[in-house]
């Protein structure tokens, strides 16, 4: 009996496809030559805690990741133990991604560009190079030992994206967004940000509260199309910080301090509004317990003005005298 040969080609085809393997969350594919690693999920969730095992597990030398096509993606991120150069990793196609630190080694630079995060994209932990050296003062330590790693991120097309519980620090960060509906930073820490550090363009609102900017340049964050901005119980940024390009954004500042030096005028600080916090008493203790404190410090005194403030209605309503100022 003669067999068409397009059906002998489709059971060729067939005996190519490699069957899947049970309890595996995702396959990947390597693309000798781009040097790529394209991973997407079998399952609902993806979980690495080591892309230098990922990579491991591949022939090959890999330069750039791609993780795509899932529900869910849990990522802790380490370049310390892999070969270099590996410049980029993409994350696309996800409805909810969560990200847990970036590790830099030294000397090390990475594109992270994430793209079509339907639900949430949540970034919490710390931004850091472990392995670089630490600059004493006054040290005549040769410049490329003291440069900092670089990280570049780019969030697009996403609907909303979260910096909390982050510590950023001897790492030069970069962060771009474009058409990001809702972008918040909370109960973080940044070391430095420098002119044009932070681009956000196309987004609905930019949140940013109970959080520490150590040094920030002029211009340091640059807004295009933004509907509204609000700064609130916040150390060293205020409006110089930003730079406008549409004349439409509505700013607002409340409860912000100076990191360091007086209040000026550039802040506003009002206790009865605001809590009692003290700048000099939250860089006491920053200081003497490290990174990550200060956040810490402000959201724990707002809570325990809103504590306070029940406990006295609660004790004005036992007396009867809630009634007669009501």
């Amino acid at each position: 009996m003669h067999v068409p040969s397009y059906l002998l080609a489709l059971v060729a085809v067939q005996l190519q496809v490699v069957p899947l393997q049970a309890g595996t969350e995702y396959h990947c594919e390597y693309l000798a030559a781009h040097r790529d690693l394209v991973c997407q999920c079998q399952r609902y969730t993806m979980t690495i805690s080591s892309l230098s095992s990922l990579i491991a597990k591949y022939p090959g030398r890999v330069e750039s990741i791609k993780l795509h096509l899932c529900q869910s993606l849990d990522l802790t991120i380490s370049t310390v133990d892999i070969q270099q150069p590996f410049y980029q990793l993409r994350i696309e196609d996800i409805d909810q991604v969560t990200l847990h630190g970036v590790e830099l080694g030294h000397g090390h630079a990475l594109d992270i560009l994430v793209r079509n995060v339907r639900d949430h994209l949540n970034m919490v932990g710390r931004i850091e190079c472990s392995d670089c050296p630490k600059l004493q003062s006054n040290s005549s330590m040769d410049v490329r030992l003291s440069a900092k790693p670089t990280l570049i991120m780019q969030v697009k097309d996403t609907t909303q994206a979260t910096i909390q519980y982050m510590d950023i620090t001897s790492v030069n960060f970069r962060l771009k967004t474009r058409n990001v509906e809702n972008i918040k930073i909370v109960n973080s820490q940044v070391d430095k940000m420098t002119k044009n550090a932070v681009e956000l363009f196309y987004s609905q609102r930019l949140d940013i509260s109970n959080s520490i900017f150590k040094h920030v340049e002029e211009a340091a964050m640059i807004i295009n199309h933004v509907d509204r901005v609000e700064v609130t119980h916040t150390l060293g940024f205020n409006n110089r910080s930003l730079q406008l390009l549409s004349n439409k954004t509505e700013v607002v500042f409340s409860c912000t301090a100076p990191y360091d030096g007086i209040m000026g005028p550039l802040y506003s600080w009002e206790e009865e509004k605001c809590g009692p916090v003290s700048v000099l008493l939250y860089q006491g203790k920053e200081k003497g317990k490290g990174g990550g404190t200060g956040a810490v410090i402000l959201t724990i005194s707002c809570v325990g003005v809103l504590i306070i403030v029940m406990l006295v209605v609660i004790f004005m309503h036992r007396r009867g005298k809630l009634d007669i100022l009501l």
